[in-house]
């Protein structure tokens, strides 16, 4: 009774639908909060890494692979990765991905990345956002050869209580690391 009668004295606005609104908020927070679990956002995280940084040629394009990323993202992020306009994306130049043969016929570069997650290490800010670094490796193969990267990943991540799963906010690092870290 006090908060609404608080809520009347403070505002025009309908005090129904600011408590429709905190009740809403409050709802939000304990979902997040019920699925803060370490298992809950390593695999929602787990599942980001995997849509960036897992592709083949086929995929490299920017527009699939901003598809690929789409469900694992917030909108802002999604626009941080949208690529510039005017700009031709790997595959859709494939001067950069075909080279010539001493006969003139081109010759073309199949190539595919993994990405295995080895740890993740998670820091709440509060109940519906955190502080996560990912320790990966990721081996990319060509006919040729593979090579074997480590890589640490921050990134920053929000619970979206309407898509039910933690979706990343912001990438604010990706830095190549030593792979003796993973003995």
């Amino acid at each position: 009774y006090d908060r609404l009668s608080a809520v009347n004295a403070s505002s025009g606005d309908n005090p129904a639908a600011v408590l429709a609104t905190e009740n809403q908020e409050l709802k939000d927070q304990l979902e997040a909060q019920e699925n803060s679990d370490s298992d809950t956002i390593q695999s929602d995280v787990t599942d980001f890494l995997k849509a960036n940084y897992e592709n083949d040629e086929l995929t490299v394009d920017l527009e699939v692979r901003r598809d690929q990323i789409a469900p694992y993202v917030t909108d802002a992020c999604l626009d941080e990765t949208s690529p510039p306009p005017n700009i031709n994306s790997y595959a859709q130049t494939k001067d950069v991905e075909s080279s010539q043969t001493d006969s003139g016929g081109e010759i073309y570069f199949p190539f595919r990345s993994s990405l295995f997650v080895n740890s993740i290490y998670t820091e709440k800010t509060d109940g519906q956002n955190a502080v996560v670094l990912a320790l990966c490796r990721q081996t990319i193969y060509t006919q040729q050869s593979h090579s074997d990267n480590g890589l640490l990943v921050k990134l920053k991540i929000v619970y979206d209580s309407q898509r039910g799963r933690w979706l990343v906010d912001h990438v604010g690092a990706a830095s190549l690391v030593d792979l003796s870290i993973f003995e």
